[in-house]
């Protein structure tokens, strides 16, 4: 008989593709054994109703419509778990009004599952990091607090995600293919705005029709599905958009700090920090608009906007994750003598907003994450930024 050596044996025990899996396959069976009483109630179940409402011929933008579904599905509240996205989002949601809920929502967590892990092994690739270490990607993605949310949460920060990842790996090579995924970012447009603006100067700049094509192509598709099932649905939204309903519920966000501060009733406070971020995009594009690189400008972009946006939760920090994996990739790729501060720095974040949680912190108390985020992106920018600059050198002597 073959004895392996103990070392071997020790590294394949713990090898972080068999933790993630037994993880992955408890985590599921877990979820599989709460649905036997009752299904978990998540934000998925907005999504689902709204799908379901629309299916039937409803306004997934009345709470009445809503709520009534909602409580056929399981939910207790007296108030209804409203979908705000744009219509277009419903599209994607439909295939899944066809079963129960506790049947879509696991069919939406395992494809939130693997949406993860594909899209962190692809950015990883995207950053140049070496493919023998991808593992490192894997790891990020599912030590990410904001992600782990997401899946618990049932939100669709996986679907952005993509979208970002899809672009970010054919906006070279297949424009249209990039630009036809932009539909999947447009999920939640406030969220990574600075990225529509980057966008448009971009395509005007380098005269790049076809992404915009792409976006606009599959943009009128997306929002062809539900005005079909209901032509009605647009003004229907703008309606419920115009409403401010939205606002009030205190996302956490500097926008609703400073609401907090000088009057929850001045709207336009929500928009300040993103007036700021937009300023900054403007001397941020006007130095490097004829270099434009999305590899290398897309990660503060997302950086900037979700910690200037509007409106967003903690969970929508899932695609700060490119950013992330692109530190990660950097940090492997080459010597840096600060790689174990980058380390610590990620995980007391992580850290911080899991005792946040531990102690039932809620609402606009976790406007400290995004900016927290950017500040440690921009330290580890520059704690790696001497060893970028020795790598260049060195190729550029060769």
């Amino acid at each position: 008989m073959v004895q392996l050596p103990y070392a071997m044996i020790t590294r394949r025990l713990t090898h972080p593709r068999l933790w993630l899996c037994a993880g992955l396959a408890f985590l599921m069976f877990w979820q599989m054994d709460r649905m036997r009483s009752v299904a978990p109630m998540t934000d998925f179940l907005a999504y689902w109703s709204g799908a379901r409402v629309l299916v039937s011929g409803g306004n997934p933008y009345s709470s009445a419509q809503m709520l009534q579904t909602q409580a056929a599905a399981g939910w207790k509240e007296s108030d209804t778990l409203h979908m705000w996205n744009p219509p277009w989002t419903l599209t994607f949601f439909v295939p899944l009004a066809v079963f129960s809920y506790g049947t879509g929502y696991m069919v939406f967590l395992v494809f939130n599952l693997v949406i993860l892990l594909l899209c962190g092994g692809i950015t990883w690739r995207v950053m140049g990091g070496k493919a023998t270490e991808q593992r490192v990607a894997w790891f990020v993605a599912t030590s990410f607090f904001p992600a782990l949310a997401t899946l618990g949460f049932g939100q669709m920060g996986a679907l952005l995600l993509f979208g970002i990842v899809l672009f970010l790996r054919y906006c070279d090579s297949r424009p249209l293919l990039a630009g036809a995924a932009t539909v999947l970012i447009a999920l939640k447009p406030q969220l990574p705005y600075l990225f529509w603006i980057s966008l448009l100067f971009w395509a005007l700049q380098h005269r790049c029709w076809r992404v915009l094509a792409g976006m606009a192509g599959a943009l009128a598709t997306a929002a062809l599905v539900p005005s079909i099932l209901r032509p009605q649905i647009w003004s229907e939204y703008l309606e419920f958009a115009r409403s401010g309903a939205m606002l009030g519920y205190p996302s956490p966000t500097l926008g609703t700090l400073l609401r907090l501060c000088f009057g929850g009733d001045r709207d336009w406070l929500q928009f300040v920090p993103s007036v700021a971020g937009t300023a900054w995009f403007l001397l941020y594009w006007r130095s490097r608009r004829f270099t434009w690189d999305w590899k290398g400008q897309l990660p503060i972009l997302l950086m900037v906007s979700v910690a200037t946006t509007p409106y967003g939760w903690l969970f929508d920090q899932m695609v700060l994750l490119p950013a992330l994996i692109e530190i990660a990739a950097s940090v492997s790729a080459r010597s840096s003598p600060g790689s174990s501060r980058l380390i610590a720095v990620y995980a007391a974040l992580n850290l911080g907003i899991v005792l946040s949680v531990a102690l039932k912190v809620t609402g606009a108390a976790y406007a400290w994450t995004a900016p927290a985020w950017l500040l440690a992106y921009l330290f580890a920018k520059w704690q790696i930024a001497p060893a970028v600059q020795v790598d260049t050198a060195a190729a550029a002597a060769t």
